[in-house]
């Protein structure tokens, strides 16, 4: 991991001067949507703001890194001119987007035939959104591509072209690889948080969102562990400038049909938890089933916990819970307190 290290100390200044320059923007954005539509309404007055934004935003494309684009931690100031208000916690359906892409999800809003004028206007809405997400995605294909003619070694260069032809790819299809999936997740969820008010959105179960197209890439070998590994701390990387209350990732836990879910995906997001956070911070949850569990899905859960830097909630039907801290072989079990040892697991 000294690799993410130098990487994550390479990108801190940048960032952080990136961000500031965004936060300002925004406002600015924000100000000329309230002067230009005074009496418009909330969602039209987000439509323009999205607009003005698009025009002037700086794409972040880093040579050393997997991913593009990254989002602000700056919170916009509530109150300001008249846009919806504070969107709370939720959890985006980002297994929908990677399994339809963009141009599904544009096939379903058109098939939609609202007959009143509000989802009229809504339909309308979604579809010019959708466009302005595109043309975001676009314009850091386009800055990949520009710094793939600068002065960079042929690792860097090949990095970047293959950022932009992934970009390109996954604005008009679904991805058809583990980096692209990961990919467009990532710019939804940062182009979400481009809106004043957005607080929380959690990423969800991203071993069951992701977990086909990494099985795919493994069966074909065009992804191994320790690729796997890697790209997901790139993608730890990317979220780490941005410093909102909390950004969940859920591991395990039911599928639709109530079964027990666990992958190899759910593992190696264990081990990179592991193993990054160490210098960085994330919180997760990891959802387990009494003895269903496999014993390195929880050995691998103990291990985050007791290293103090990730706190693990692992509830499902039987409500059970690591405690808060690090984990020495206890379990909340409703509000009564059992040794975990005296499980068919042990910590030790």
């Amino acid at each position: 991991m000294e690799n993410v290290l130098r990487i994550k100390e390479k990108i801190r200044k940048e960032t952080h001067e990136r961000n500031l320059k965004d936060f300002f923007l925004r406002l600015r954005c924000l100000d000329r949507a309230g002067e230009d539509y005074p009496d418009a309404t909330a969602l039209k007055k987000s439509l323009a703001f999205l607009h003005f934004y698009q025009k002037e935003f700086s794409p972040f494309v880093n040579k050393d890194m997997y991913f593009a684009g990254i989002v602000g931690y700056f919170y916009l100031p509530r109150n300001r001119v008249g846009l919806v208000e504070d969107i709370g916690h939720y959890c985006a359906n980002y297994k929908t987007l990677i399994d339809r892409g963009v141009n599904g999800i544009r096939a379903q809003i058109i098939k939609g035939k609202p007959t009143d004028a509000v989802g009229k206007e809504n339909k309308k809405a979604f579809l010019e959104s959708l466009d302005l997400f595109v043309a975001y995605m676009l314009k850091h294909a386009e800055e990949a591509e520009r710094q793939s003619l600068e002065d960079c070694d042929e690792k860097q260069r090949n990095n970047l072209l293959r950022m932009a032809s992934d970009i390109r790819w996954i604005s008009v299809h679904k991805p058809k690889s583990f980096m692209q999936g990961i990919q467009l997740i990532w710019f939804a969820h940062s182009y979400i948080l481009l809106k004043p008010y957005t607080n929380t959105i959690t990423f969800g179960n991203l071993d069951r969102i992701l977990g086909g197209l990494y099985e795919t890439d493994v069966k074909k070998g065009l992804l191994d562990r320790e690729e796997a590994v890697k790209i997901l701390c790139h993608f730890i990387l990317s979220i780490m400038p941005m410093n909102r209350d909390t950004q969940n990732i859920s591991l395990g836990g039911s599928d639709e049909n109530g079964n027990y879910f666990e992958n190899d995906l759910g593992n190696k997001l264990l081990r990179m938890f592991y193993s990054i956070l160490k210098i960085l911070f994330m919180k997760g949850i990891l959802r387990l089933q009494r003895h269903r569990e496999s014993i390195s899905f929880v050995r691998g859960a103990a291990e985050c916990q007791k290293a103090r830097y990730f706190t693990i909630f692992v509830t499902n039907s039987d409500l059970w819970c690591f405690r808060s801290g690090p984990l020495v072989g206890t379990v909340i079990k409703f509000n009564r307190w059992e040794n975990l040892s005296k499980r068919r697991y042990s910590t030790r």
